[in-house]
């Protein structure tokens, strides 16, 4: 079984979004895709930056979310849309989307960690999501890596976010060589060309080596998958973690963490979203009826 896509939108938003014109948007684009479309609509899948109450399927209080708190965008979109939806931290949709259909498919326990404008990680551990009691789990950009560090705003110091958040690279790189890149993409090709570039990479790549050796001391994963942004790192980089983590790691001389770039690469947490669905099909809890007629 594969992931086939059959349509893609991309809609847009701006700095002065509410709730209500994000459900709008929201619906539009589901509208948009679905149209036309001969096939049934088992549900829709949403893939969201935290923290989430996923069991309500509410967007509680992300940093940088249009200062909207307590979005029930499940239950908005269930009732316009009239179809099942499903809402998921973005990590842990792109951890499902690799057990189920990507690198992970054999594996038991790994991590997948995402570099965006934050850093986080979706667990698999048993061959099942660790989500943790409220959820929150997989919250690594909250790691403190120097406890003497800069404030975060979670309240915490010398988090990993301080450091190795996709704006705060970007911002790093075009400071240091007065470059006007936009992307995460643009700064990894532009280490494989530059060797001061790339030495300021390395320094990242170390903080971020830091964190993972703590993950990977408490999990003991057999891989880690990394995607989102994280998917534009350079085969050098992902060697230098890779070799950063498993000469530091408890482990070390039993066994090695294996590093691998997301199947679904930035998009990982799209296809994710789809998977999110997709689970509740295969589990039996969406569409039962119909699948298994009495």
């Amino acid at each position: 079984m594969t992931l086939q896509v059959l349509g893609r939108m991309q809609i847009d938003f701006s700095p002065e979004e509410t709730a209500s014109s994000i459900t709008a948007k929201l619906v539009s684009l589901v509208q948009g895709l679905t149209s036309g479309l001969s096939r049934k609509i088992a549900g829709v899948g949403i893939a969201s930056i935290g923290p989430l109450d996923i069991r309500r399927g509410i967007i509680l209080n992300p940093p940088n979310f249009f200062h909207i708190k307590n979005y029930s965008i499940a239950d908005e979109l269930s009732l316009r849309l009239n179809l099942p939806v499903f809402l998921q931290n973005d990590m842990n949709a792109g951890a499902l989307a690799e057990k189920y259909f990507g690198e992970a498919a054999d594996m038991k326990d790994f991590v997948y960690l995402g570099l965006a404008n934050g850093i986080g990680a979706g667990i698999v551990v048993r061959e099942s999501l660790f989500e943790g009691f409220r959820g929150f789990s997989g919250e690594i950009g909250h790691m403190s890596i120097d406890c003497n560090g800069p404030f975060c705003q979670c309240g915490n110091r010398g988090c990993l976010e301080t450091y190795v958040s996709v704006p705060k690279i970007i911002r790093q790189f075009n400071d240091a060589f007065g470059r006007d890149m936009k992307s995460f993409a643009e700064v990894c090709a532009f280490c494989s060309a530059s060797p001061e570039a790339d030495a300021l990479m390395e320094e990242i790549c170390g903080k971020l080596s830091v964190a993972l050796v703590n993950l990977c001391n408490a999990l003991d994963p057999e891989a880690v998958i990394i995607g989102h942004n994280g998917a534009f790192l350079n085969d050098r980089d992902f060697n230098r973690i890779s070799e950063r983590v498993n000469s530091r790691v408890l482990a070390k001389d039993s066994s090695n963490i294996k590093f691998l770039r997301s199947s679904f690469g930035a998009l990982a947490p799209v296809y994710g979203a789809a998977v999110v669905a997709l689970r509740r099909l295969f589990d039996g809890t969406l569409l039962h009826d119909e699948i298994f007629p009495e």
